[in-house]
This record gives C-alpha cells, structure tokens and sequence, in this order.
C-alpha cells in the first residue's frame, strides 16, 4: 500500500497496489483544525509497528498520529511546527524539517517537548550553519542526514 498526503485537498489517501482507485484514510472534511480534519498535509509516514500513520498537517503546524486499527484514536505528537517532510529511522526517532524555522529537528521515541535541532536552526540563510526552507530529508542506518535545502539550491 502506499500513503498519498493529497496538501490541496487536505486528507490522506491509501493506495493499493494493483487497484483503480485510492481511499480516504484521514481527513476529507474540508479543510480545518478539528480531529477529523487536515490543513494542506505535506508527508505522511506509516508507523508500522505501533499500527498508526504520523501526519505532517502544516496548515494546522501540527503532527498527528493516528491509529490504523482505530480510527478514532488520533493525537496531537508534536505542536508548533511548520511540518514540511518527516522520516522515522529504525530506532523509531522522528526527523522533521521545519520550513519556518528553517530546521531539521529529532525527537528520540517517546521523548515529548521540542526536540533536538540536528541540522539548521541559525536562522534562515546560506552560510554552512544555516537552512532556507529544508523540504527532503534522508536518514540513513548509520544516522547521517541528508537534507535538500530548497530555497539554497
């Protein structure tokens, strides 16, 4: 299955592999902050071993999660971020790039608060300490990052 986080039309569609057409699995309630809706959502990641997806929901500067198996049980894990892509790396630590901040950010599985800024976060610039506008993220097994940092080419 694949995971489409569809920003204009503010919801997430599940793919099967082999079929004609995709289904809503989150948000497509129009666009809006309330648990059931999304606001221009630009990644989307499947959590598989706690059964759930992990949403960048950007227009709301919000990642959510939310369960696969119920789909009422959906949470706010992170607040305050401009979420532009998120990758989840095998010890289950969360990287997300920040486009206001200009930041790459990791949060250790299950710590809470306001992460750890791993790449950027000097403010938007060019200089070798700064970003502008971080939009693809990579991280390997060994734990190197690899960011496109749009805006600096």
């Amino acid at each position: 299955m694949i995971y489409i986080a569809d920003y204009r039309n503010h919801r997430i569609i599940r793919w099967k592999i082999d079929e004609n057409n995709g289904q809503i699995v989150e948000g497509g309630n129009g666009q809006g902050n309330k648990t059931d809706q999304l606001s221009f959502p630009t990644d989307v990641i499947l959590d598989e071993n706690n059964k759930s997806l992990i949403i960048c929901d950007s227009g709301n500067r919000r990642v959510v999660q939310s369960s696969l198996e119920n789909h009422k049980h959906k949470q706010i894990i992170i607040s305050n971020i401009k979420c532009a892509v998120l990758v989840m790396n095998q010890n289950e630590d969360l990287f997300i790039s920040d486009q206001e901040r200009h930041e790459v950010k990791r949060w250790r599985k299950g710590e809470k608060g306001e992460g750890t800024v791993v790449a950027g976060g000097n403010g938007k610039g060019s200089s070798s300490k700064q970003m502008h506008y971080p939009m693809g993220l990579v991280v390997n097994k060994v734990g190197d990052i690899y960011v496109a940092d749009e805006r600096n080419n």
